[in-house]
């Protein structure tokens, strides 16, 4: 499977040197990957990515060890160099452990969430209907990251917002499917009531609606192509 990254973008070696070379193509795969542009199983060449790039093979390589220290890429020796396929355990396990984390970061948070985040949230719940309607998978996925992901920006514990980035992906790739498994009527709903008990501050509101979706997502059976 070939994949045009670069189309329309300035990727010269000159900019990436500039920028980090290897943290900007692994924040172009990421992206690839969280749209479903580069899907679950798709084949990485890194000969034939570093041309498409124009840059040397040595930045793509720390790129994809990188997706790989995550994750998302898996390899076998002369064999293929792949996105990985999320299992229903696989994001059962992810889901779990996000749950555990992301509860500390409500506790931390929710006395002092800024408005703007709030307001941002809400943006995204509506978002997040819009694409349900649309059978948008790829949107609809991003919106619902966005709504949790908010909060975490504004986390000041490093270690925490680390080992929640360590499992957040698989969540997000898996849940590329989301339309087809999720009943987005419940999760519209979970994700009221978790803006709203933090914007109130009330950190047990949301941990509650936390747990909420962690449930949901637990039970899915994930849809791969």
């Amino acid at each position: 499977m070939s994949v045009q990254l670069a189309d329309s973008l300035d990727l010269t070696e000159t900019h990436f040197v500039r920028r980090g070379m290897s943290k900007q193509i692994s924040d172009l795969l990421l992206d690839a990957i969280n749209t479903g542009r580069l899907p679950q199983g798709a084949r990485i060449n890194d000969i034939e990515l570093s041309k498409e790039l124009g840059v040397s093979r040595t930045p793509v390589r720390e790129a994809l060890q990188w997706l790989k220290f995550v994750g998302l890429i898996e390899t076998s020796a002369n064999r293929y160099t792949r996105v990985i396929t999320v299992t229903d355990s696989m994001l059962r396990n992810a889901l779990i452990t996000w749950g555990a984390l992301f509860a500390s970061v409500i506790d931390e948070v929710a006395p002092r969430l800024p408005r703007t985040a709030i307001s941002a949230m809400r943006k995204e719940a509506k978002s997040f209907t819009k694409a349900v309607k649309a059978r948008d998978a790829a949107q609809a996925a991003a919106a619902n990251f966005e709504i949790f992901r908010i909060p975490t920006v504004h986390s000041t514990n490093p270690f925490l917002k680390r080992g929640i980035d360590s499992v957040v992906h698989i969540i997000r790739l898996g849940a590329l499917s989301l339309p087809d498994w999720i009943d987005a009527d419940r999760l519209k709903a979970v994700q009221t009531d978790f803006i709203d008990a933090l914007e109130s501050g009330d950190a047990d509101g949301a941990r509650a609606a936390l747990a909420q979706a962690v449930e949901m997502g637990s039970q899915v059976e994930v849809a791969t192509s």
